[in-house]
């Protein structure tokens, strides 16, 4: 076997394995033919595409992460040099004979530690697979992605090395060396497409069944030392991947590799057949903008730019409007460490179900109604669903002085802490918040002939409809009042033709309802997951 470039001379050289692919499937036939000799020749990767090589590194990183601490220091020292000098045979590395040895140490370590770790286990009669580092996860999201394969492995290995972190495998300056050589070799840390989290627990599932019914996801314990992860939950899957996320947008980049995508090293885009052609679209919305860049390429780099222009659309929106106050600041702040709480309140019962740190109103739907407020000289404001406060006091801030907002919460845990976040604010006595079923609390509110100006709907959606029943037959909402509803959108669900949630549902009864009932106009507006505002006319 000779060997022509760092993935072939690392992994697929010395490999026992002879497979082609065949229905998308990568390795799919093949048989065990271990090669005679091995010949891996540095003087070919003078010829290689820069990002071909640097892909290939990937290889190198995880044999030092996992089974060499002394061939991870080499690359951590050197690896940068390596890549820009193609291993030593490019420019006058060619006769820096110090770093040629080096160059043949990093290559011949990690020769020798995949070696060792393939045929120790040749038919792998188990799943303790060190050099199986970086091959977990990525499967299921580097052909859809268009990854070169060494990038995929780069944004897994990451992921992998903050796992071990979080599961006292290795301490935390330990992960953060990790993904520093992964950055410095300009490899990917994080991919927009790693934002679907329900594809990446798929390829968990098919992983564990490929496996044998175990994940045995190899991690490093400690570094330059294997350790297995074969427990990992859906959910803390998800939380995981979040939390990673935000640690990578820190890196150069925000965590991208450098020319990550096939096509953009010359490479055929995977996936390209299956992408459908060009359709002309008269571009009027932001959407349209995106979706034109979408298809009018089969460059799976352009996903990835329609994936930032995507998220940067609510970063505009809140760029461009009026900041908050600190109060509501803090809020967001308190809130978004939430998470943990909820999920530990739910499992004692201390609230009836899990609530999430997203639930919050946030900056753009709070600057919204705090303008209804003022446009409209609203006086009387019901808020239908407390949460941990940031819509109550949004709008008791635009309020005038003698202005009052009733603000109602299920859940008692939430509707301590909103108490607690409105305390240091001065307009706290403006708010009267009461606990209970929204049902219950809206005919008691009614039975003491109270009505409103302003009602802002945002609480569990299959309720929805009945609460707007209730607020319409006792006169809650007054005629030339204003209802604005939060979430009818509700997730994009009814876009996607398939059956929808219950909350779905939900949105959409409501959604029917307003449209089916001339006592209000509404108009619903695509702000974050969908406002609808609704006026009652008589």
């Amino acid at each position: 076997m000779l060997c022509t470039s760092i993935v072939s001379g690392i992994d697929a050289g010395p490999s026992p394995r002879v497979c082609c692919n065949g229905f998308d499937y990568k390795n799919l036939y093949g048989a065990y033919h271990p090669p005679v000799l091995t010949i891996t020749d540095r003087g070919f990767w003078k010829s290689l595409h820069p990002g071909w090589l640097r892909h290939g590194v990937a290889e190198i990183i995880k044999m030092a992460v996992m089974k060499d601490l002394s061939l991870f220091e080499l690359v951590e020292q050197w690896g940068p040099k390596c890549l820009e000098t193609k291993f030593g045979t490019v420019g006058d590395s060619v006769n820096d004979q110090a770093f040629q040895d080096v160059c043949d140490l990093i290559v011949g370590k990690a020769m020798e530690g995949y070696v060792r770790s393939e045929y120790g286990n040749l038919w792998e009669t188990h799943q303790c697979r060190p050099h199986a580092y970086g091959h977990t996860w990525c499967p299921g999201y580097e052909l859809p992605s268009g990854m070169l394969h060494g990038q995929a492995v780069g944004t897994c290995m990451g992921f992998g090395a903050y796992l071990a972190m979080k599961s006292d495998f290795i301490p935390e300056i330990e992960c953060q060396r990790i993904l520093k050589v992964i950055s410095d070799c300009e490899l990917c840390l994080w991919h927009p497409i790693m934002e679907d989290g329900a594809a990446i627990w798929r390829s968990q599932v098919a992983m564990i069944e490929k496996r044998g019914g175990n994940l045995a996801a190899p991690i490093p314990r400690p570094l330059g030392e294997s350790g297995y992860l074969n427990d990992l939950s859906e959910e803390m899957l998800l939380q995981r991947l979040q939390e990673y996320k935000s640690i990578c947008l820190s890196y150069p980049r925000q965590g991208r590799g450098v020319e990550e995508h096939c096509t953009e090293v010359g490479l055929a885009d995977p996936q390209s057949n299956k992408i459908a052609p060009p359709e002309d679209r008269f571009v009027v919305t932001p959407t349209d903008l995106m979706i034109t860049t979408l298809t009018k390429t089969q460059d799976m780099a352009a996903v990835g730019e329609v994936v930032r222009m995507l998220d940067g659309v609510d970063g505009m929106v809140v760029k461009y409007s009026t900041q908050p106050s600190e109060a509501l600041r803090n809020i967001s702040v308190q809130t978004a460490k939430t998470n943990p709480n909820w999920a530990e309140m739910e499992k004692k019962g201390a609230t009836s179900r899990l609530l999430e740190a997203e639930m919050i109103s946030g900056q753009a739907e709070g600057q919204l109604l705090q303008l209804l407020v003022k446009f409209g000289r609203v006086k009387k404001v019901l808020d239908i669903g407390t949460f941990t406060g940031y819509s109550s006091l949004a709008m008791a801030e635009a309020l005038p002085e003698d202005g009052r907002v009733v603000t109602l919460e299920r859940q008692e845990e939430a509707a301590k802490m909103a108490a607690e976040n409105w305390a240091s604010s001065p307009h706290v006595g403006k708010i009267e918040s009461r606990v209970g079923e929204a049902q219950a609390l809206l005919q008691a509110l009614a039975s003491q002939g109270e009505s409103f100006d302003l009602v802002f709907l945002d609480v569990d959606k299959p309720g929805y409809f009945a609460l707007y029943q209730t607020l319409m037959e006792t006169g809650l909402l007054r005629v030339g009042g204003l209802l604005a509803v939060d979430n009818t959108m509700y997730k994009g669900e009814e876009l996607t033709g398939e059956q929808l949630s219950l909350n779905g549902e939900g949105a959409r009864a409501l959604n029917a309802g307003l449209l089916a009932d001339d006592r209000v106009l509404q108009v619903m507006l695509p702000l974050r997951d969908g406002l609808t505002l609704a006026f009652r006319q008589h």
